[in-house]
């Protein structure tokens, strides 16, 4: 058991790097073509876009994981299944009626950004689909379907920059057609994997989603910052922030990578508890080792990179930076206690460290701009990820069953 969790996540774990590096490549070039403004704007709307996600997911892919992954004919995961495609429809439309009323109302820019709705509901249907590929141990597939979509985005933006189109606009639409394909894929990749519907009603499938969906929606809420900063910052901290909070979290991959193969391993009571602490540990210590260098490296790699346009970015990236190996230890925690039957209290320290990041942008962001906002975000990485710890130590004590090897 233990070889097959670290084949899947290094499946996993690759293919997101790589998946990581076309995404920062892709924000990169968009940051190229427009101004620090522009592009805290078009950050903001990709991180509300997330919130929207999270609000309309109803914790339906959490579940389709660990459902499918105690039970592969349990036809709860294809009822959720179904439920989920509605659900992403709503979120294209619901989305793009919200850019829609601020492109007409606030700023023309949110209507070249209409085509990113689709994207978001797209990219969600697709990834609930190949939820079945990582909840059977298919990471490959899962992965496949990743990078085709990454790939697909990059050749689509160049591809529109290159008949003049206007850069948001190139982006909203390249991302959205390259979300489509990812759909149509994950579609075909699975057709036939999920077994028949289950007759079990729909309000016993939202009771049982209901500690997903609230840690979801608490952990996503958390991409509001960059709106926050820039209501009270204005739009070019907004664009530093963004520099910080966007650009690095395809920096997160490697632990959310081992994050969802731990959640259907320890769902399956075939894993144990310590293993999977070891685990954290270790990608803890190479993430501690990793950003330490990073942050070392970072003034010289943004000005490369982005240019002296950026030069007011770089505090704010370092101080990111301090907290992502703790964001990472509380993802795989997290999952843990998720796949332990802990998911009411994961999803209640979620609630309570978002509380605390939010008003933390507000405030320090207020005072001290996208380093202070830089800064709020990195504590409360740390409150989270020590609040989950304790939860585990907690875990532990109260029960011996899990805490010895691998079953």
């Amino acid at each position: 058991m233990h070889n097959r969790i670290i084949g899947q996540f290094f499946w996993i774990a690759a293919g997101r790097l790589i998946a990581a590096v076309l995404q920062a490549g892709l924000l990169l070039l968009l940051a190229r073509y427009v101004s620090p403004a522009e592009f805290g704007l078009v950050s903001s709307i990709l991180g509300t876009l997330i919130v929207v996600q999270s609000i309309t997911d109803l914790g339906l892919a959490t579940f389709i994981v660990k459902t499918r992954a105690a039970d592969a004919n349990d036809g709860r995961a294809s009822y959720a299944l179904q439920l989920n495609l509605l659900m992403c429809v709503l979120t294209a439309v619901l989305y793009a009626t919200i850019l829609a009323v601020l492109g007409m109302t606030v700023n023309p820019l949110f209507l070249s950004a209409l085509p990113i709705s689709v994207a978001g509901g797209a990219e969600r249907a697709a990834d609930c689909r190949m939820g079945l590929a990582i909840a059977d141990s298919r990471a490959y597939a899962a992965t496949f379907n990743l990078l085709l979509r990454r790939a697909l985005a990059i050749a689509a933006f160049v591809s529109l920059l290159s008949v003049s189109l206007a850069p948001v606009a190139a982006f909203s639409l390249a991302v959205a057609l390259a979300g489509l394909v990812s759909a149509l894929t994950a579609q075909w990749i699975t057709r036939g994997w999920a077994p028949s519907i289950s007759n079990v009603g729909i309000s016993n499938i939202l009771r049982e989603c209901r500690p997903f969906w609230m840690n979801s929606m608490a952990v996503q809420a958390r991409n509001l910052d960059v709106a926050v900063i820039a209501v009270f910052s204005g739009g070019v901290q907004a664009g530093y922030y963004s520099t910080a909070s966007r650009l690095l979290s395809p920096l997160r991959m490697i632990p959310t990578s081992l994050a969802s193969v731990l959640l259907p391993a320890v769902s399956r009571n075939g894993y144990a508890l310590n293993p999977a602490l070891k685990l954290i540990g270790w990608v803890t210590i190479a993430s501690l080792v990793i950003y330490g260098a990073a942050i070392v490296a970072a003034p010289s790699a943004i000005d490369i990179a982005l240019g002296s346009g950026y030069s007011g970015a770089v505090p704010a990236v370092q101080l990111a930076m301090v907290g992502l190996p703790f964001a990472g230890a509380a993802s795989l925690l997290g999952s843990t206690l998720q796949g332990l039957g802990k998911g009411r209290s994961v999803a209640t320290i979620a609630t309570l460290t978002t509380f605390v990041c939010l008003t933390g942008v507000m405030v320090l962001g207020a005072t001290h701009g996208a380093t202070g906002a830089a800064a709020a975000l990195s504590m409360s990485f740390v409150l989270q990820a020590v609040l989950l710890y304790f939860q585990v130590r907690r875990y532990r004590r109260k029960t011996g069953s899990l805490t010895s090897g691998v079953k």
